[in-house]
């Protein structure tokens, strides 16, 4: 993502490139990486006023597997108090600009092997649906909504790796609760190429982009 953060920050527009621990770091998966990015992204409360941010005008953008953890940083706040990811004032946020990241946990098995050439859900999550629902049901966006933001997919037709269809479900599953969101299907392209802001896609997700921070 730093690509399309330098980007975003030469047209002015301020960034916040989070990391987060991955498998197979130590703390990485359940709950560590969602725990990594949820206070990554709160945290920006403590530097606001060192940079000057505004931060009642935050949208977040990932980019596959940091696609599903934007989508979740939307609908971490719809998690109950009993939940160990539950934190009482997430930070709000504009919207989400989602591009080509699952919204699914469950669906994403999937297609998981192919994509990744191992069973790495369940890895990450310590277990399958069954052994451990719960969990997939706190991490998935498609079983907490609606958001109540706007959302914005940014899909290669050519995406072999997270094919298409994983988009659209998704899209349909959160219309239907009643969110705004938008799926920009891009011809021609892959997985990767939607996340550079060299590619045809950019112009697509910049303007999403700036569309949402103006949102009120």
């Amino acid at each position: 993502m730093a690509p399309i953060a330098d980007a975003l920050k030469a047209e002015g527009i301020a960034t916040w490139n989070v990391e987060y621990r991955r498998l197979p770091q130590p703390g990485s998966g359940w709950p560590g990486t969602y725990e990594d990015v949820g206070q990554g992204v709160d945290y920006l409360r403590h530097i606001a006023g060192q940079y000057q941010l505004d931060i009642d005008r935050v949208v977040v953008v990932g980019h596959s597997a940091g696609g599903h953890l934007t989508m979740w940083v939307a609908a971490r706040k719809r998690l109950s108090p009993g939940s160990v990811l539950h934190v009482d004032d997430p930070l709000p946020i504009r919207g989400v600009v989602d591009l080509a990241g699952p919204g699914d946990m469950e669906t994403e098995i999937a297609v998981e092997v192919g994509a990744c050439q191992s069973r790495v859900v369940e890895q990450f999550l310590g277990g399958s649906p069954v052994d451990v629902p719960d969990r997939y049901a706190q991490v998935s966006a498609s079983k907490m909504l609606p958001l109540g933001v706007p959302q914005v997919l940014v899909w290669g037709d050519h995406d072999n790796l997270r094919p298409m269809w994983l988009g659209q479900k998704y899209a349909k599953a959160a219309t239907a609760s009643g969110d705004s969101v938008e799926l920009v299907i891009m011809p021609g392209l892959g997985h990767f190429e939607v996340a550079s802001p060299y590619s045809p896609a950019w112009p697509k997700v910049r303007d999403a982009i700036r569309s949402l921070l103006q949102t009120p």
